[in-house]
């Protein structure tokens, strides 16, 4: 969460803002934690928002394209998905999503 929103911070270097939200939801029948990070910085293009989470792809300067990455592949281990989707110039819209559990039992409905 912590790379998504330093992303976030840093499109919107020239204005903008972040919001992080979480919310508990309930999809197919299992419940879970969605964390959306949204920001009204830069955005990117289509060509760039469908490479964001390979490795290396980057449009920072001096950027290494890890971060998204890693957050993908963590999320994941974790029994997660992480999706985006952004227009230039009005912004970008990380949510993750993850199941909610309590001591390895999921949280009740």
């Amino acid at each position: 969460v912590s790379n998504v929103l330093i992303n976030a911070v840093e499109a919107c270097r020239d204005g903008g803002s972040v919001i992080a939200r979480a919310d508990r939801v309930r999809e197919g029948g299992s419940n879970s934690v969605v964390v959306t990070i949204s920001d009204t910085g830069c955005g990117m293009s289509g060509d760039h928002l469908a490479r964001i989470w390979e490795p290396y792809v980057t449009g920072k300067a001096g950027g290494t394209g890890l971060g998204l990455s890693i957050v993908r592949q963590t999320i994941s281990a974790h029994g997660g998905c992480v999706a985006a989707s952004s227009v230039p110039r009005e912004g970008t819209s990380i949510r993750i999503t993850l199941p909610a559990h309590a001591g390895g039992e999921l949280l009740p409905g």
